[in-house]
């Protein structure tokens, strides 16, 4: 719906949202594809909050759930 209305910045955080969603359900490889696409149109806003915290969650080792580094 965002990519159609053109709204970046909603787009954007709902891919991260997406991605949360994927890794916490273990799917880290759709995780970071779907955080990689919300960085860049984070990045391209230049909104570098959204941008760290993406950079953030692509950086942790092994992209392993939050949910399981809460244990």
């Amino acid at each position: 719906m965002w990519r159609t209305r053109g709204s970046i910045p909603y787009l954007a955080r709902t891919l991260r949202a997406l991605g949360d969603a994927h890794d916490a359900a273990g799917d880290h490889q759709t995780a970071r594809a779907v955080w990689e696409e919300a960085r860049e149109l984070f990045r391209g806003i230049a909104h570098e909050h959204g941008v760290r915290a993406l950079d953030a969650r692509l950086t942790r080792e092994g992209t392993e759930s939050r949910a399981s580094n809460r244990r």
